[in-house]
């Protein structure tokens, strides 16, 4: 497998640490409310695997109204796609590995209410060391009945579920996007191998870490999330040393020939 390198610029190159159960990154946010199709990309390492916890999600405090990407409530190896609905909640949980406790991972997400039943999330990681992407399969996938609950009087949470709840990711957070479309895992693949993560498209986006009190919004719209309680955390890239710089092939599939180019690591 051809080894991945990953650009300086634009890449998340800090981290925002989780450890009590209430750590939070909260934001009541701007145009973020009964999204009908988004996209989530984290780049995540977690320390401990731990069933319930939320990685991230517009939900309100002990429930009830919107969304959430989290850990399956009875297995934490598994991942949990989860939306309210007024009859039957809807619940995705993969039936295959996508983190591993001490490795950075980026973690894609894709929905769309329009897409065929039991295929309405897609969900996708890619250690970052490999560059290798792996498709979640769903062990279940119940789409749910009736109307979406509305979601507007529930917060934005990069790492935990609601002001009141005891649900905080157990890890760091290096980087958060939430988009307005349904990517494409070509879409992903290309972000995170180029380093433009498209702020032109997202609603939010955010570099965990690079500030004490807040996690500022950089498309400009204005969803600065407030940090309460979670620190200031490692480099991803920071295992790579002084000289961050590797041989990558020029596409994410093996090129025919010798196409290589060479990306630089800031240290």
């Amino acid at each position: 497998m051809p080894l991945i390198a990953y650009p300086a610029s634009g890449f998340p190159n800090a981290s925002l640490t989780y450890s009590a159960t209430t750590d939070r990154a909260v934001t009541a946010g701007t145009n973020l409310d009964e999204l009908t199709k988004f996209s989530i990309l984290l780049l995540v390492k977690p320390t401990t695997l731990t069933t319930a916890r939320r990685i991230f999600c517009k939900r309100a405090a002990g429930g009830g109204v919107g969304w959430f990407l989290g850990f399956s409530s009875t297995d934490a190896n598994n991942l949990r796609c989860f939306q309210n609905r007024t009859g039957t909640d809807q619940s995705y949980i993969t039936s295959t590995v996508h983190l591993v406790v001490n490795r950075w991972t980026w973690i894609a997400v894709a929905r769309d209410q329009s897409w065929p039943a039991g295929g309405l999330w897609k969900l996708y990681s890619s250690d970052l060391n490999s560059g290798a992407w792996k498709t979640a399969a769903w062990g279940t996938a119940t789409d749910g009945t009736n109307p979406y609950d509305a979601d507007a009087v529930a917060d934005l949470h990069l790492g935990n579920e609601g002001n009141t709840n005891n649900t905080a990711f157990q890890g760091s957070i290096a980087f958060a996007a939430l988009y307005r479309d349904a990517l494409r895992l070509n879409e992903f693949n290309d972000m995170v191998r180029t380093g433009n993560f498209q702020k032109d498209r997202a609603l939010g986006m955010w570099y965990p870490g690079t500030h004490a009190t807040n996690v500022f919004d950089v498309t400009g719209n204005g969803n600065t999330l407030a940090i309460t309680g979670a620190v200031l955390g490692a480099s991803p890239i920071a295992h790579l040393g002084t000289n961050r710089s590797i041989w990558v092939n020029a596409s994410a599939a093996p090129p025919s020939g010798n196409r290589r180019r060479r990306f630089f690591m800031a240290a």
